[in-house]
C-alpha cells in the first residue's frame, strides 16, 4: 500500500510542473533576442504659422465657393434692370437738375453789382472762354458778373456738340478760381444755348 502523503506530494509536484512547463523556453527560443514592444509615434508639434496659413487657405476656399454659388445664381436668374437706368427716372433727375440750376441763376440776378470787381472778372472770363471757343465750335454770347457770381451764356450748333465740349469748357475755365456749374436744358433747339454759373471769391 502506497503512502498517502507521497501520493499528495507527487500530485502537487505534477500540478506545479504542468503550470510552470509552458513558461520554460527551449534552446532555440532562449537564443532569440527579446523583441521590445512597438511604441506609439510621438505627436508632431504643429508650427503656429503653418496653422495660421491653413486657416487662411480654408477661408479663401470658402470665399471662392460662395462667389461661385453667387455667379451660378446670377447666370440662372435674369438680371433685373437697375432703377437708375429706367428712362422715366432719368428724365425726372434731369428735370430736377434744371429746376435747381434755374434757382441758382435767379439768385444770381438778384445780386447787386460791384462795378470794378464785376468788370475785371468779366474780362478774365471772356479771355478764358475765348480760348475754349477757339478749340471747339462754341460761341460766347454774354458774360454777366455781379458781386460774387457770374453767368456766361454759351452757344453750340446742337446739344450733342455742347455735351462733347463740356470737358474742354471746364478745363479752360479752371484757372479763374471759381466754382463752376453748367446745366444743358432738355431741348432740341438749334442752335443750342446753355448758361454756365460761376461762383467766385470776391477780393476786398
Amino acid at each position: 500500500m502506497r503512502n498517502p502523503l507521497l501520493i499528495i506530494v507527487a500530485g502537487v509536484a505534477g500540478a506545479a510542473a504542468g503550470i510552470i512547463a509552458p513558461r520554460l523556453l527551449g534552446p532555440s527560443e532562449a537564443a532569440a533576442p527579446a523583441t521590445a514592444p512597438i511604441a506609439a509615434p510621438a505627436p508632431v508639434a504643429t508650427d503656429p504659422r503653418v496653422a495660421s496659413i491653413e486657416r487662411q487657405l480654408r477661408g479663401v476656399e470658402q470665399q471662392l465657393q460662395a462667389q461661385q454659388l453667387r455667379t451660378q445664381a446670377q447666370e440662372v436668374q435674369p438680371s433685373a434692370p437697375r432703377s437708375e437706368d429706367l428712362p422715366e427716372l432719368r428724365a425726372e433727375r434731369e428735370r430736377q437738375a434744371e429746376v435747381e440750376h434755374e434757382a441758382i441763376l435767379a439768385r444770381h440776378r438778384l445780386e447787386s453789382r460791384d462795378p470794378r470787381w464785376a468788370s475785371e472778372r468779366e474780362q478774365t472770363l471772356s479771355d478764358q472762354l475765348a480760348q475754349a471757343a477757339g478749340k471747339t465750335d462754341m460761341t460766347v454770347l454774354a458774360i454777366d458778373c455781379r458781386i460774387q457770381s457770374c453767368v456766361a451764356r454759351l452757344q453750340w450748333p446742337d446739344r450733342d456738340a455742347a455735351r462733347a465740349h463740356l470737358v474742354a469748357l471746364l478745363d479752360e475755365t479752371a484757372v479763374v478760381g471759381c466754382a463752376r456749374r453748367v446745366q444743358f436744358p432738355s431741348t432740341g433747339a438749334v442752335p443750342y444755348q446753355a448758361e454756365m454759373y460761376l461762383e467766385c471769391p470776391h477780393a476786398p
